[in-house]
């Protein structure tokens, strides 16, 4: 049971790895990502190369199917270039 259990979690995870990567755009890269099984809740921190790059992937992450609740804070749209973000949502 739990390691069945483990291995589907292990499963998501991969997906919803794969999901961001498939939506950001190259000029945005990812530093770390901090998430919960249990409440769908995740931290993604990261770098856009732009401001631009970084408004485009969180787009795409309103967009997406796998997420929910994207709150991006004011404060990753300070700088106009080499952008170091914070993004918190819910997994759907």
């Amino acid at each position: 049971g739990d390691l069945i259990k483990m291995k589907n979690q292990l499963y998501r995870w991969s997906n919803t790895l794969n999901e961001l990567a498939r939506l950001a755009p190259a000029e945005v890269a990812f530093l770390e990502f901090n998430g919960s099984a249990q409440n769908g809740l995740f931290t993604l921190k990261g770098y856009a190369k732009t401001r631009d790059a970084l408004i485009a992937f969180q787009n795409n992450l309103n967009g997406s199917a796998y997420f929910k609740e994207i709150d991006s804070p004011l404060e990753n749209y300070l700088q106009k270039d080499e952008v170091t973000f914070q993004i918190n949502g819910k997994l759907n």
